[in-house]
């Protein structure tokens, strides 16, 4: 299995361009960065994806 590390820093301009309104839509952008490497008998068992992210919050100024 590989693993990968990553940060995603978003200022506000990004947030508007990829209509982040609420974690639901962070978590879709998130996941849109990683190829989906399950088979479809995968996805309808349910088998996790192996995505974790961790939301840390935000300021005025990013997320």
């Amino acid at each position: 299995m590989t693993s990968y590390v990553s940060v995603l820093s978003l200022n506000r301009a990004a947030i508007k361009a990829l209509k982040i309104t609420n974690l639901y839509s962070l978590h879709r952008v998130v996941y849109g960065l990683f190829e989906d490497v399950r088979s479809s008998d995968a996805k309808q068992s349910s088998i996790s994806s192996g995505i974790q992210w961790v939301d840390k919050g935000s300021d005025h100024k990013y997320r």
